[in-house]
């Protein structure tokens, strides 16, 4: 018998002997999806012939609470950036949106039954973030598989623990807001965002292979923000309608360790919203990252006690 809350996912540099780290997770779907064809040939004894798999993909999600330090390779790796160093010291460092291409080796562990599923060369192409008042910040990341071993066996390997960190939720953890890098004026209050960053991995299959090959493509970062609705926040929606992008950037910290995700140019879209009985008014809008003078479509400033 087999406990869900004792499934292990683990990640390590795609095809490498290094330690497993073992992932803070909240639940997953990693799996091994297969494509099968049969026969479509007409018999008179009315059978059927055998199921063929044609196809094999390793794939899925990954569910997380943010926490410090404990995601800092999975967002360069969907960023396609580095940072200054990989495990955080004390200063202060940024990751970029790059090309650097990156691929994992992921672990999925059935404790229980001593069961473990490896996914192989398998590349991190989408990561969202979010997060609403009075709620935990979460976190989904999205890979694709070139490879699997359903029997593997982890009994000559090493295994690393998650760093110990608290959890980060909006009440505690959100601080500084700032809109084309200064804090708004008095009024405005952020109560929720959701960030999408795309690689746009496009997939392929060679003939003489049941897998696909995974190619990155263009950033694509979308998501929305939602603030009570005031004065100061109707400019925005009507920068929205003039399509006039704005900069946008939050400080999410815990424990000395800071993260300063920022958005230099960023379009809005939305509708103005309407009345009900008693309600409380908010506006939500729509954001879609492009490029600066630089370059740069999401940046991320790390600092580290």
């Amino acid at each position: 018998m087999s406990s869900g809350s004792r499934v292990r996912i683990c990640r390590r540099p795609a095809g490498s002997t290094d330690p497993w780290q073992i992932l803070r997770t909240t639940g997953d779907s990693l799996t091994v999806a297969t494509d099968t064809t049969r026969s479509e040939e007409i018999r008179d004894d009315r059978t059927r012939g055998d199921q063929k798999t044609i196809m094999i993909n390793p794939n899925g999600t990954v569910n997380f609470e943010f926490s410090a330090a404990n995601f800092d390779s999975i967002l360069s790796s969907v960023l396609a950036g580095s940072w200054a160093v990989d495990t955080p010291v004390a200063g202060t460092d940024q990751l970029v949106n790059g090309t650097a291409e990156t691929r994992w080796d992921y672990l999925k562990s059935y404790m229980d039954l001593d069961e473990h599923i490896l996914i192989s060369d398998a590349v991190e192409s989408q990561l969202q973030l979010s997060g609403n008042s009075g709620e935990k910040v979460t976190g989904q990341v999205t890979l694709m598989g070139h490879g699997h071993d359903d029997q593997y066996d982890p009994s000559a390997d090493t295994f690393t623990e998650p760093q110990d960190t608290v959890i980060m939720d909006m009440s505690n953890n959100l601080h500084t807001v700032r809109v084309d890098g200064a804090e708004p004026a008095s009024g405005v209050c952020l109560k929720g965002f959701d960030i999408t960053i795309s690689g746009n991995f496009q997939s392929d299959q060679c003939s003489g292979s049941q897998y696909q090959v995974h190619t990155p493509g263009s950033f694509d970062i979308t998501g929305s923000v939602n603030f009570r609705f005031s004065s100061q926040t109707l400019e925005y929606w009507r920068k929205a309608v003039n399509s006039t992008p704005i900069a946008l950037d939050w400080t999410l910290s815990e424990g000395g360790t800071s993260y300063v995700p920022t958005l230099p140019r960023i379009f809005l879209s939305g509708d103005l919203p309407g009345g009900s009985l008693d309600s409380i008014l908010d506006l939500s809008l729509d954001i879609t990252a492009a490029r600066d003078t630089n370059a740069v479509m999401m940046s991320v400033d790390r600092t580290v006690a």
